[in-house]
């Protein structure tokens, strides 16, 4: 690739720093709202920039996918398309490259099934295909393999593998473009590095010891074309060719387009879902208790838990009754706050058991708040439940703002109906900034004697949990029982 700009690509960038500053030295951030906020020449030039700092990482995981360079270019330019259309809804706008790591996967997995499909090969014959695969269908494959396990990972490892790793970024560039520190940014590497390890075999494991970084620079032709069509992809929605950029770069980006916006729609579906279960479980309490409330009571988004008083019911009401009395919460905390520590990038987890077989998770309530920034940052809170070996099951994100700033209170969030096993750890976890994070609070129970299984931990999932020997985590469970033959929700 060539790196050095054609003339009037350098007279176009020239008028574009005279009219909206200098755009090289800019994060990922301004670079998006410059972006977003206009359509000429600057607009242009802070999406160049954005395909400059990150297309060597975009086309290297495209190439690894795909295999072919002709298909891998086709896959990166439908990347950055993509992030044309999707700019706004990003969420860590600071530092993009953990996102277009993920969409690169996506767009490389949905091209790669649409080559399989067609059967044919354009520009390339047989020969060369065979040449090609013999010589580097085991790295290739291997590096897949790598990609695919470096999606799984939580955003807070994958960010910084993606940036140092993928990217090339020192400790300090890294720290810089996540608003942490250095010492973090050290942690977490090592971190994801030993995840990736433990998942892989020996051969692809030894990829990850030392991820290559992004190849040479992308040329400047292709960055003004890029750049160029992805303003006119934003402004023209629906059509099928993009200026220079073929129709099937168009079509790949609004395949994967579709996708997300279908995902999105069903994360909203559930969301709005348990709201309903939870909304409904307050209108049928308030509903169900003696007498009217005193006029004078604020609002509570909170029901705390405890005895309630119960006029008498109708038969069909007393039925309902007992299924809501059969509904429990778990909990090994003795409901008393003896301290609080900040999640710090890490996880808090604890271990319960369930009451029998076919028991279902909806909710978890914590004892906590949140400090930092007086909005909410980009990062979601997160409810993991796990195995008893500490192995994801399900991720539940919550917005920063589900927390309060101030005083610890009690906090319930809803969750996607899940069962749950035998024995099974709910862990909570949140990626801190060095202003930011969430307090969660334990009481002062130790272990009574030497040997005693602890059942409060410190970790995330797929660590090895460390035990926390200060008390138990304020975080409780509520599970809801197996629903009887013939019986209706």
């Amino acid at each position: 690739m060539t790196s050095g700009p054609s003339g009037a690509l350098l007279m176009k960038q020239l008028r574009a720093l005279c009219d909206g500053g200098a755009v090289g030295g800019l994060a990922d951030g301004p670079l998006l709202d410059r972006f977003l906020g206009r359509r000429d020449a600057s607009a242009e030039a802070a999406f160049g920039a954005l395909v400059e700092r990150h297309g060597p990482m975009v086309f290297r995981v495209c190439r690894a996918i795909l295999r072919d360079p002709h298909d891998a270019e086709d896959a990166s330019q439908a990347v950055f398309l993509i992030l044309a259309r999707r700019a706004g809804a990003i969420r860590n706008r600071d530092s993009v490259a953990s996102w277009l790591f993920g969409v690169a996967c996506r767009v490389s997995a949905r091209a790669k099934v649409d080559a399989a499909r067609r059967r044919e090969r354009e520009w390339r014959g047989a020969e060369r295909a065979a040449q090609t695969a013999s010589a580097d269908r085991g790295s290739s494959e291997a590096r897949e393999r790598l990609y695919e396990e470096l999606e799984r990972l939580p955003e807070a490892y994958r960010a910084v593998i993606v940036l140092c790793d993928l990217e090339g970024l020192t400790h300090e560039q890294a720290a810089h473009q996540l608003r942490g520190s250095v010492r973090t940014v050290q942690r977490r590497l090592e971190q994801g590095r030993q995840r990736l390890r433990r998942r892989l075999s020996s051969q692809t494991a030894s990829l990850a010891s030392g991820l290559p970084i992004a190849p040479e620079a992308v040329s400047a032709a292709c960055v003004e074309t890029t750049a160029r069509a992805a303003v006119w992809f934003v402004t023209n929605p629906g059509m099928l060719t993009a200026g220079s950029v073929p129709a099937s770069v168009v079509t790949l980006a609004e395949g994967v387009l579709k996708t997300m916006a279908l995902n999105t729609l069903k994360l909203t579906a559930i969301a709005c879902f348990s709201a309903g279960i939870v909304a409904g479980g307050l209108v049928t309490q308030v509903r169900s208790a003696a007498g009217p409330p005193p006029a004078a009571s604020p609002p509570r988004t909170e029901i705390d838990p405890g005895p309630r008083v119960v006029a008498a019911l109708a038969p069909a009401e007393k039925e309902k009754e007992k299924a809501k009395e059969a509904v429990r919460e778990l909990t090994l905390d003795d409901g008393k706050p003896a301290g609080k520590k900040s999640i710090a990038g890490s996880g808090h987890a604890v271990r319960f058991e369930s009451p029998g077989d076919g028991w279902t998770l909806t909710s978890v309530r914590l004892h906590g708040s949140r400090y930092g920034y007086p909005k909410p940052p980009n990062e979601d809170f997160t409810v993991y439940l796990c195995d008893e070996n500490f192995q994801q099951i399900a991720a539940f994100p919550f917005p920063y703002s589900t927390f309060k700033r101030g005083p610890e209170d009690w906090v319930r969030m809803a969750l996607k109906p899940t069962k749950v096993p035998a024995k099974f750890i709910v862990c909570v976890g949140f990626n801190p900034a060095a202003t930011k994070g969430v307090y969660v609070s334990h009481d002062g129970q130790k272990k009574k004697k030497d040997g005693d299984s602890p059942s409060s931990f410190t970790g995330l999932p797929g660590d090895t949990p460390q035990p926390f020997a200060q008390g138990n985590w304020l975080i409780r469970v509520r599970l809801e029982p197996p629903k009887k033959a013939g019986t209706s929700g």
